[in-house]
């Protein structure tokens, strides 16, 4: 099924056949001593980052009515990256992303809207990134509706603010949650999907479901492709918390609809993606552990100081 081909040096060079072709050449340098220093450090991330979290979600709550504000905004002409929610949002993943110890040292390209942005899928912390560092464009996602009441403390506030959940079970629900999708698109907005449909669990690129490409397909908004490298390495399946390392986004061409059809789409899309991984030579490199756990220290020293300060003076 392969291809033949020549470069432009006169070497031979196998054209990827997309059924098959899983590209895992990202090297990483991550090999943290799992020492007593190491495991404190990382407790300290840990708790900082989740009660970081935690409050940021509880202030997102009350900020909530700020949402009504979008509408009449946007009439004067206030762009959907600039909305309050929406850059209450983007901080907030910034900082999800800081207390975690994980650092994006490179971004590469830029989103250009309304669009369809596909990226591959390596782990939890990829919603957050593409939120934080994709910022050209106020980003909606398209999620499981499973986590409406897997995580009924987070979800239910993304719903709320505009994120799509999608019923994967029921197939004409499915395509009714899909159909409102087409309406944000339409209102200028940019929608993030996983075609992959989960999480990698070995790194490599998995094959594509076909809901994205239908979406495309049927509102006629171009195809943006992102891969991101490292975050796998950094926290890989099974694994309750990142290691401190970096990671990169790079945003591709977009890929337009028009004259093709729903497979041409997926397979045009994915091609051009695992060839970019293929290309692709980001090294996963360590941050100093202490120099990743400083903000969730201070973070943590400054809420021990509240507390004292409000109920112990």
């Amino acid at each position: 099924m392969s291809e033949i081909t020549k470069t432009s040096a006169g070497k031979k060079k196998t054209e990827i056949d997309y059924l098959t072709y899983e590209p895992d050449k990202t090297k990483s340098l991550l090999n943290f001593k799992k020492n007593l220093l190491f495991k404190v450090l990382q407790t300290v991330r840990v708790i900082g980052t989740y009660s970081f979290s935690l409050l940021l979600v509880l202030v997102l709550w009350g900020l909530l009515p700020l949402s009504l504000l979008h509408k009449p905004l946007r009439k004067l002409g206030i762009k959907n990256k600039n909305l309050p929610m929406n850059i209450a949002s983007r901080w907030y993943a910034k900082g999800c992303i800081l207390m975690s110890g994980i650092s994006v040292v490179e971004k590469q390209g830029g989103v250009k809207g309304p669009t369809i942005l596909v990226s591959n899928h390596l782990s939890k912390l990829d919603p957050f990134m593409a939120m934080a560092f994709c910022d050209q464009e106020a980003i909606k996602f398209i999620f499981k509706q499973e986590l409406l009441w897997q995580a009924p403390w987070l979800m239910p506030l993304g719903y709320l603010l505009g994120h799509i959940p999608v019923d994967r079970k029921n197939r004409e629900k499915a395509i009714k949650q899909l159909n409102k999708a087409v309406s944000h698109i339409s209102d200028s907005k940019t929608i993030i999907i996983y075609p992959e449909g989960t999480r990698s669990v070995s790194g490599k690129l998995q094959q594509f479901k076909k809901g994205p490409f239908h979406l495309s397909y049927d509102s006629g908004v171009p195809i943006t492709p992102m891969i991101v490298t490292g975050p796998w390495h950094c926290w890989k399946p099974h694994t309750f918390f990142p290691l401190p390392g970096t990671v990169r986004i790079k945003i591709l061409d977009q890929i337009q609809v028009e004259n093709k059809t729903v497979e041409e789409l997926l397979l045009e899309t994915r091609t051009i993606m695992a060839n970019a991984l293929d290309e692709d030579d980001f090294v996963v490199k360590p941050i100093n552990q202490i120099k990743a756990t400083i903000p969730s220290f201070l973070f943590l020293t400054s809420i021990s100081v509240l507390v004292y300060w409000k109920f112990f003076t």
